[in-house]
């Protein structure tokens, strides 16, 4: 059984924008999967060209086919921020694990990540790991206005 290695990208990324994190991530026994959100024919190309596998997205969190998913944090709303890929992708996600078999699975960024070695080597096999940024969501501006924007007063009172 392959471990799974997944993270989630849109459409207006460029091969430049994926090409760290496919090319140093090519390890044995390890699946390479990601989520593309409004994607380009140019950048589905060279992904399966890198034999990344692809899920392309079509539904919400209630099960509702939607053509496309939103991409710009400036222009959401309580109501619009479900279908913000930078937080429906856990619910993708999370779908996909529901019937995937894989021994074990690593969720990443994409755009900023490069690998030096293979990230499942050394991983506990009966434990999760988690890791973070090492940082509060509060401590970063782009952050607070996120939450801001989202969320509003609820999001100011909360972080």
């Amino acid at each position: 059984m392959k471990n799974l290695l997944i993270g989630a990208i849109s459409g207006n990324y460029t091969v430049a924008d994926v090409q760290g994190w496919v090319e140093t991530s090519n390890f044995e026994n390890v699946e390479r999967m990601l989520l593309i959100y409004n994607a380009t024919d140019t950048l589905v190309e060279y992904l399966k060209e890198n034999n990344v596998s692809i899920m392309n997205p079509t539904f919400d969190c209630w099960g509702r086919e939607l053509p496309e998913f939103t991409t710009n944090t400036g222009t959401m709303t309580v109501e619009s921020s479900y279908n913000l890929i930078h937080n429906v992708r856990f619910f993708h996600i999370w779908s996909y694990l529901k019937t995937a078999d894989h021994a074990h699975v690593i969720i990443t960024d994409v755009r900023d990540v490069y690998f030096n070695s293979n990230p499942f080597e050394g991983l506990d096999p009966d434990k999760i790991t988690a890791t973070s940024e090492i940082i509060t969501y509060n401590q970063e501006a782009w952050n607070k206005e996120h939450v801001y924007v989202n969320l509003g007063l609820i999001g100011a009172l909360r972080h």
